[in-house]
């Protein structure tokens, strides 16, 4: 079962992936974010969503009800969703990163769009199986695979929605498609080689260092042993 302890670790291996630049290619660092819990009949958007990120709008809009909320730093939850034994573990996984895709909009002055949350979604979810698996709480592809294609309706949707010119709805476009290819987790393999390839190399590039270094010494122990017996004559 997740727990609070489990989304401060996904929050925090999220700001790494921020960083790192694996989202879009940008390196950005996301503010501490703030949780926070609602009960079942605390009004949370006209959607019933289960999760929110204090927007700008949510702010003005409920922060009087809720002191504790900062504007662009906070996750809002629904408890009853949240410990619901009916949902699964990676839809609550899912959820909470599809958040933080909002948080991580902010930072990177993109649209703050639901396009743009869930390409964060879609990409840092996939980086996670694949490079930080104990994120995702004992979560396999399978199941990784089941949530991508139970959203596959509201990323179509969202591209159906707005200009195909755009250049997000295009990024996006790209992601489904490997979805949809059941391609989007398959780049473990690659990257695998890739590490053993660097991490031979690294090896050869040590074992040549150790080599010449040897060899250094060696002349030096000779040319140390050549002086000595030139002085003892």
């Amino acid at each position: 079962m997740l727990n609070c302890e489990h989304i401060q670790q996904l929050i925090a291996g999220c700001r790494k992936l921020g960083l790192s630049g694996v989202v879009r290619k940008l390196n950005v660092l996301l503010q501490d974010i703030n949780v926070d819990f609602v009960t079942q009949g605390e009004f949370l958007g006209s959607n019933g969503n289960p999760a929110i990120f204090v927007n700008e709008q949510t702010y003005k809009l409920l922060s009087k009800f809720h002191p504790t909320w900062k504007k662009n730093k906070t996750i809002v939850i629904r408890e009853h969703d949240f410990h619901n034994p009916h949902i699964a573990l990676i839809t609550k996984i899912g959820m909470i990163v599809h958040e933080l895709g909002h948080a991580f909009n902010v930072e990177a002055n993109l649209p703050n769009s639901e396009c743009n949350a869930y390409i964060f979604e879609v990409e840092a979810l996939a980086h996670l199986y694949k490079n930080k698996k104990e994120l995702l709480y004992g979560c396999e592809k399978k199941d990784l695979q089941d949530y991508f294609n139970a959203r596959l309706p509201i990323y179509r949707k969202s591209i159906q929605k707005n200009n195909k010119d755009n250049k997000d709805i295009e990024y996006l476009e790209t992601l489904v498609k490997k979805i949809e290819q059941d391609t989007l987790l398959e780049e473990k393999i690659a990257r695998e080689k890739e590490t053993q390839v660097l991490l031979k190399f690294s090896l050869l590039h040590r074992q040549r260092q150790k080599f010449h270094q040897d060899i250094a010494n060696e002349q030096e122990s000779f040319f140390m042993e050549k002086n000595l017996y030139l002085v003892a004559k």
